[in-house]
């Protein structure tokens, strides 16, 4: 079972040369759940407001690190990729391997499952937005300020061969909240497909939780490993604050 994306392309590789601020990159790691890549390779996990990454702007969360100094990082384990790192000098030059400027749709293949909806891309017009979520008779556990039982919801969406019908971003807030520096949301609904004929789905939506797993300060490939490791059946947690809570969606479009 694989992630896949009709519009998918090669991954781009982005060449940056840093000079570091204090001693730093301004860059923190993780590994990640690539499973064409030994040890499931090494990611960057966020950027440090104001430091050299950051402040180059060339550098995004989710990047692979492909190579730094001459050195591949291919099959690194974490702390392989740490130790390198620290050795490196005052100006430092990376490769990094990005899937695509708008992050991968949640898309997967499944041996044998379909979706128990036959509505038409028509059902909904692409201007018309879902009704607000109702509350659910289980509510989630309050990792965030503004989950509200009146803003929160279960969503239970069958995979097809096509997938879920969405994609997400991780969203970095800067300055940092009190309880959170990053959001799982959604980007965008696809017509026809599940996410869209549920009807309780919209761009801009909070992903709290999947399958019961929360999804609070987790890389964006773990999120994407909880997608592809789950059944046919996925039940999510979407919360959907109130318009000025959170920054709108498009500012994070193409970041």
């Amino acid at each position: 079972m694989g992630a896949q994306d009709g519009n998918c392309t090669r991954p781009q590789v982005i060449d940056v040369e840093l000079r570091k601020i204090s001693g730093s990159l301004g860059i923190s790691i993780s590994s990640g759940a690539n499973a064409s890549e030994p040890n499931g390779g090494i990611y960057i996990k966020s950027l440090v407001p104001g430091g050299a990454a950051e402040r180059d702007g060339r550098l995004h969360v989710g990047d692979r690190l492909v190579e730094v100094d001459g050195v591949g990082f291919l099959g690194f384990t974490y702390r392989q990729a740490v130790e390198c790192l620290s050795k490196t000098g005052e100006v430092v030059v990376m490769s990094v391997e990005r899937e695509s400027l708008n992050q991968p749709r949640v898309s997967l293949s499944v041996e044998s499952c379909s979706s128990g909806s036959t509505n038409s891309p028509s059902t909904q017009p692409k201007n018309q937005h879902p009704p607000p979520p109702q509350s659910s008779s289980a509510p989630p556990r309050r990792e965030y300020s503004f989950i509200t039982d009146e803003n929160t919801q279960m969503v239970t969406l069958t995979k097809t061969d096509v997938g879920l019908g969405f994609s997400f971003l991780m969203c970095e807030i800067d300055p940092p909240r009190k309880d959170f520096n990053s959001l799982v949301r959604i980007k965008e609904v696809f017509p026809g497909q599940p996410a869209q004929q549920s009807g309780q789905i919209q761009e801009g939506d909070v992903l709290l939780s999947i399958n019961g797993q929360s999804l609070k300060e987790l890389t964006y490939p773990k999120v994407l490993k909880l997608f592809k490791s789950s059944p046919s059946d996925v039940c999510m947690t979407l919360c959907r604050p109130s318009p000025g809570v959170l920054p709108s969606i498009d500012q994070f479009t193409g970041t």
